[in-house]
């Protein structure tokens, strides 16, 4: 992917040198003007008359080319044409009257591949202003595109904040940042960081970072060398639920830890059902140190080819039983 250290403007293109003041210059000036106002005496050009072919008349709104395309050509280094607007109103304005077809206001190019088409600069001081401004009133606000692979349709670079969306529109499902990608292999949302967090999301009372998906996965992570989710919470670090038959949480692994539960003073793994296995190892199980087992009702018959293990109180001594499928129990210890 390309770099993204692109360098701002931070000055003004340059204007061309001043004009010559000599006393050459000004006669020159000088009777230049007279034979301008001589030829608009005697052609009779008014306001109410500038049409294409009449030259341009400042301070008029008459100004009218008709058909014809009005173009200026300089070959400098120095800007061609600039407007300078000392007073609060706008300093340019393009504006495309029809209401329908792909009109624009304003178009700009660049034909060289470090240019831009339009730039904008924002000289002032910190406030909330913005280099550029758009209103899409019932469209989009800002569109862009790329044809090549390697570079973005939209691109933000800021000391902080990249790119940042607010969805102003209370109730019902809206997004202040919303990514949308066509096929496998693509991502609607795609962070990156050398060193810390690629992708975060902060909720001060909802949630953080929510993922839908119809047919797949709606959250995944993945690291070479780390955790590829990480959750962290004062409650939950990571929720998963399921309203199906299918699994809140699945940990798979080819050859390491399918699911790595750890707590350094309290519970590493917890397993909570109302009607159903908390845990069930479809496998071997080993236990490094011990099991506890909890004093309970004599539970009711496994199914068939099964068999329960439970401890229960007999005469106020601790007793380790085994229930079969035919409902038979069979004392294995009882506390001394």
């Amino acid at each position: 992917m390309p770099s993204p250290n692109v360098v701002a403007p931070t000055t003004d293109p340059p204007d061309a040198p001043a004009a010559p003041t000599s006393r050459r210059a000004l006669l020159a000036g000088a009777l230049g003007g007279l034979g301008a106002l001589a030829a608009t005496v005697i052609g009779g050009a008014s306001r109410t008359q500038a049409a294409a072919g009449s030259p341009l008349i400042l301070g008029s709104q008459a100004n009218n080319a008709g058909t014809a395309d009005t173009q200026v050509i300089a070959n400098s280094s120095f800007v061609t044409f600039k407007l300078l607007q000392n007073g609060p109103g706008t300093g340019l304005m393009g504006y495309a009257t029809p209401s329908s077809g792909a009109t624009r206001g304003v178009y700009g190019r660049s034909d060289s591949p470090d240019g831009d088409g339009v730039q904008a600069r924002n000289a002032g001081t910190a406030g909330s202003g913005a280099a550029i401004r758009a209103f899409g009133g019932n469209n989009d606000g800002v569109v862009g595109t790329s044809d090549n692979a390697d570079h973005y349709g939209v691109k933000g670079i800021a000391p902080a904040t990249g790119v940042y969306g607010v969805a102003t529109a209370l109730g019902g499902e809206r997004a202040g940042v919303l990514g949308a990608a066509g096929g496998l292999g693509s991502w609607g949302v795609y962070g990156v960081n050398d060193s810390g967090e690629g992708v975060r999301g902060d909720s001060p009372g909802g949630i953080g970072v929510h993922g839908i998906s119809g047919t797949n996965i709606g959250v995944y992570g993945e690291s070479p060398s780390d955790d590829g989710v990480f959750g962290y919470s004062g409650v939950n670090g990571v929720h998963g639920q399921s309203d199906s038959s299918g699994t809140g949480v699945l940990g798979i692994s080819a050859s390491g830890i399918g699911v790595d539960g750890r707590s350094t003073s309290n519970i590493g793994v917890y397993g909570l059902s109302g009607s159903n296995y908390a845990g069930v190892f479809d496998g071997s199980m080993k236990v490094v140190k011990y099991t506890d087992i909890v004093e309970m009702t004599e539970p009711a018959s496994p199914a068939a080819n099964m068999a329960r293990l439970f401890v229960r109180d007999t005469g106020g001594k601790t007793q380790l039983s085994v229930k079969f499928s035919d409902g038979t129990v069979i004392d294995l210890a009882t506390q001394p």
